[in-house]
Parts: C-alpha cells; structure tokens; sequence
C-alpha cells in the first residue's frame, strides 16, 4: 500500500497550574518591556534625526507622522497584552489552555480521510510533560 509523511500543524496545549500562569504573565511582561523599549528607541531615533538633520517642514512632517504610527502600533500590542494578561489571570486551574504549534509528520494511505490527518492533531502536557496526545 502506498504512504506518504507530510508536514501538519499540532496544537499544543497546557494543563492549567500556577507555574504555567506565572510563566505566561512572565513572557507578557518581557513582551510589555520590550514594546516599551521600542517606542522609547522610536522618539529616541526620531528626535535625534529632526535635530542633527537639515530637512524641510515636508519631510520633518513625515518622520513625525510614521513615529506616531508606530507608537499607536505599540500601544495597541500594549492593549492586546493587557487583554491577555486579564485572559491568564482568570484562567481556572486544571483547565486546558491552547499555548502554541508545533510542527509534526502525518502518515497519509490511500483511502484515508486527507483532513482528518492533517488537521485533527493536538498534544496536551503539564509541566512539560506529555500527559495527553488526541490525534485524528
């Protein structure tokens, strides 16, 4: 009987315990810095270039515009990481929490169902510990 593996997207969940509620604040935290750190660089940058640089009105207008951009952009990751961490903190323990994909191989034959292989594949842990493993 002819086979063939092809790539498939698994979904990774978690278990829900304290552990994995503070590392997921924790990672929101560091995204939070970091977004912050970005809009401080962004009128860091942006500051520093309308000074030092001879530019018209135009093109000063134009730096000014794409920094506020960018800074609403931060902000609204800001607000979604805001979002997230109310979404963390109210998640009751021992519930299942979607944490991610990974990628892994399906075994396709002839004659089976092509969505229910690719599609139907996800992986439970707790701890870092497979506890569960749901495929098709």
């Amino acid at each position: 009987m002819s086979k063939i593996f092809v790539k498939r997207s698994v979904l990774l969940k978690a278990v829900v315990d304290e552990s994995l509620k503070k590392e997921l604040m924790n990672q929101l935290q560091d995204n939070q810095k970091k977004i912050d750190m970005e809009i401080e660089r962004l009128k860091y940058q942006s500051n520093k270039l309308l000074i030092e640089s001879p530019m018209d009105i135009r093109e000063s207008m134009a730096i000014r515009k794409r920094v506020e951009e960018e800074k609403r952009d931060g902000e609204l990751l800001k607000d979604q990481i805001l979002q997230k961490v109310k979404e963390v903190n109210s998640l009751d323990l021992g519930s299942i929490y979607p944490i991610g994909v990974i990628e892994g191989l399906a075994e396709l034959k002839v004659g089976e169902n092509l969505w229910n292989k690719v599609n139907n594949c996800e992986i439970i842990i707790k701890d870092g510990i497979i506890e569960e493993i749901h495929d098709q």
